[in-house]
């Protein structure tokens, strides 16, 4: 007979084996994601239908970017034959339809599609969104991070609309699209004029704040703001203020501004002291000398003058005398000799060499 042998198993092992067996199963079966294809779309696998995709977005954004800008100059011409009209109704039908568009039936069709009927020039957030999504997928280029970029691209669609809403009429251009004049006509009417546009200056500052939280006290400081703050003035119109009747004197320098002087090292000069006294000495005694030298030549100098002038003087008068030679006075007889000598004066000595130009310089104009 075959003997048994009792085995010992413990039963917190199968059931943590257990347990985790099941929680396996339903994990597995909860695996299922609506977005799988999407996904799967952006992975290294499925190579062709993501460049089929990417080329197809590129391609949709640039024909969207020519539409919008030529539905700027011929939404006008255009807007009647789209109007009350869907889209198989107007690619398909009345052919003989002369559209404005550059991009043709499509082209005017799109454009005021996505301009008039929904967001305005909001609307240019969609061809941005498809050249990013484009890029990415057919050559793996993230400009920007995908996310972040369609979050905000999604709410400035609609802050944007909203704000070129307030400012479109019936008869003007859809700067704000049907969905911006439509709220804006209902904001106008519930809360006014002034209270739709207080509403939409709240609503795009929390919007900035939410997607990109920026510095205020930074941008106040580049433009020259903020610098003063309200603590400081009071301590300076405290502190730093004294009258003196009808005068007031402003100190600009703050206690914490003053610093302690530092003490230097005592430097000892004697010796530059006794160089310049020497100098001095000998300087002194230079010009001395000089000076005798220079009284004795302006003495000599004074001598020599009073000598001259003694002898210019006129002992009678005491003046100097000035001699003028009296010109000859020429008579007929001698004019008469002057002219037999060397003739009368004839001006047209001075040209006797000049010739006219001849008539070959001239120039022919028939």
């Amino acid at each position: 007979m075959a003997k048994k042998s009792n085995t010992y198993t413990d039963s917190k092992t199968d059931k943590k084996t257990s347990e985790k067996n099941k929680k396996t199963k339903s994990k597995s079966s909860k695996k299922v994601s609506f977005l799988k294809p999407i996904t799967d779309l952006f992975g290294h696998d499925n190579k062709r239908l993501r460049l089929s995709i990417g080329a197809i977005l590129l391609l949709i954004s640039a024909y969207q970017i020519f539409s919008f800008l030529s539905y700027f100059f011929t939404w006008k011409e255009d807007q009647d034959k789209i109007i009350n009209k869907g889209f198989f109704e107007f690619i398909f039908s009345d052919n003989d339809v002369i559209i404005n568009n550059h991009l043709g039936k499509f082209g005017a069709w799109g454009s005021h599609l996505f301009i008039h009927e929904w967001f305005g020039l909001a609307s240019f957030v969609f061809p941005f969104i498809f050249i990013i999504l484009g890029l990415y997928l057919l050559l793996k280029m993230k400009i920007v991070p995908l996310k972040r970029t369609l979050a905000i691209s999604t709410v400035s669609l609609i802050v944007v609309s909203l704000i070129f809403g307030f400012f479109s009429t019936n008869a003007s251009f859809p700067y704000g699209g049907e969905f911006g004049f439509q709220f804006n006509a209902w904001l106008k009417t519930t809360f006014g004029s002034i209270g739709a546009f207080l509403f939409l200056i709240v609503l795009t500052f929390i919007t900035v704040v939410i997607l990109f939280n920026p510095d205020f006290e930074k941008i106040l400081e580049f433009f020259d703001f903020g610098k003063n703050t309200d603590e400081d003035l009071t301590d300076s119109n405290n502190d730093d203020t004294n009258s003196i009747g009808d005068f007031v004197t402003v100190n600009s320098i703050r206690d914490k501004d003053i610093k302690d002087e530092n003490i230097s090292e005592t430097i000892d000069f004697s010796d530059e002291l006794e160089a310049e006294n020497n100098f001095n000495k000998t300087s002194s005694s230079l010009s001395i000398e000089i000076e005798n030298e220079t009284e004795e030549k302006s003495i000599e100098l004074e001598e020599s003058i009073s000598q001259q002038s003694e002898t210019d003087e006129d002992p009678e008068d005491g003046e100097f005398k000035i001699e003028v030679k009296e010109e000859k006075i020429l008579d007929e007889a001698d004019l008469d000799d002057r002219v037999k000598k060397f003739g009368k004066y004839d001006p047209k000595l001075d040209l006797a060499s000049y010739q006219l130009p001849g008539i070959d310089l001239l120039d022919d104009y028939g």
